[in-house]
């Protein structure tokens, strides 16, 4: 018998902020558990992101401000900016306005100038936000392209408005692995996404070499010719995309199972920008699923895309591509951890 790792003491006595829920707080659960989940949680990242992260480090040594070069030293790898894209980021961070919750709490309505200054030559003009301890915009948009997943207990069923509350015994999965993901943001002008998708905004900061090296990453050059660049939204999609399902597949292969794999829409909703974006993000899957080997993902059973609204045509081509690799797809508005006791794999879910 395999021999449990000390128990950890984790709790939330020193957190800044007061969790908004208390039942989900992790003294409500076996320490042991928490302790294996703890050491459990990972980051995910594409088998291409370290070339990019080693690309953007070189542009920043020779083109960054001030605080930049001061950061990036020849001794500060591509690990080290992995961990900083996840160490350095706020509580919250949303909307046009970049309304910011930073870690200490501080709340700032308006946080678009201080997030524009972080980095560059006028950050000294900042209030809150600096290089050393936030990230600048550029680094946000690097952020964007990883993810972290880890197992997680649940409370209820995971509806949108289920307030942390607990939900009856025997309606919802006890236990699943949360892989957490970003869809493409377009909430501001020349920022992110809006970069590489939309035409050129006279807003946009990023420097055009900058600009050029994520377009590599991608395999696909700006379109000025387009409102919405179809092709770059689904090639950066794509990049999210194989990291959930090789962490999918992975996560199942580790536990001996198979995944039954629920799959939200990533800056789907209110924060869509244009009315093809649904059944581009699904048609995304259908470039993944044709593309790989099926041995890649011979550990997933079934996905499951909850709340998303495609032509059936849509619908059929995904299912088509997953076939091959025996995989089973699904489209529904079932909630995330919805009990459904008839499914082998939500007896010991991933995904």
């Amino acid at each position: 018998m395999a021999q449990q790792p000390p128990i950890m003491n984790l709790n939330h006595s020193r957190l800044p902020i007061a969790p908004p829920t208390t039942a989900n707080l992790i003294k409500n659960f076996d320490p042991q558990t928490i302790t294996s989940d703890a050491l459990s949680t990972h980051i995910i990242i594409h088998p291409r992101f370290p070339s990019l992260l080693t690309s953007f480090l070189t542009h920043k040594r020779r083109h960054g401000s001030p605080y930049e070069k001061a950061l990036y030293t020849p001794s500060f790898t591509w690990r080290h900016q992995v961990a900083r894209l996840l160490e350095k980021r706020p509580l919250t961070f949303m909307n046009p306005s970049d309304f910011t919750i930073l870690r200490d709490g501080t709340c700032l309505d308006y946080g678009t100038e201080e997030w524009d200054r972080n980095g560059t030559v006028s950050q000294d003009k900042n209030t809150y936000l600096s290089l050393d301890e936030y990230l600048s915009y550029d680094e946000i948009m690097l952020a964007s392209l990883l993810g972290v997943s880890g197992y997680s207990h649940f409370i209820n069923q995971g509806s949108r408005h289920n307030s942390g509350v607990r939900g009856a015994k025997g309606s919802f999965q006890n236990r699943g692995v949360i892989i957490g993901v970003v869809g493409a943001r377009f909430e501001r002008e020349g920022r992110m996404d809006s970069v590489y998708v939309l035409p050129s905004s006279p807003e946009a900061i990023q420097h055009p070499e900058l600009i050029g090296l994520f377009e590599d990453f991608f395999g696909v050059k700006k379109n000025e010719r387009v409102e919405f660049n179809e092709e770059m939204y689904m090639a950066r999609m794509r990049i999210t995309v194989d990291m959930l399902l090789f962490e999918a597949n992975a996560r199942a292969e580790e536990a001996h199972t198979t995944a039954y794999t629920y799959i939200v829409g990533l800056g789907l909703g209110v924060w869509q920008y244009n009315s093809s974006q649904a059944s581009l993000y699904v048609d995304t899957f259908t470039a993944a699923l044709s593309t790989l080997p099926p041995s890649t993902l011979k550990h997933i059973s079934t996905i499951e895309f909850a709340y998303i609204a495609v032509p059936k045509s849509v619908q059929s081509r995904v299912a088509a591509a997953a076939g091959p690799h025996g995989i089973t797809v699904k489209f529904s508005n079932r909630n995330p951890a919805a009990c459904m006791s008839t499914i082998g794999e939500l007896h010991n879910p991933l995904g």
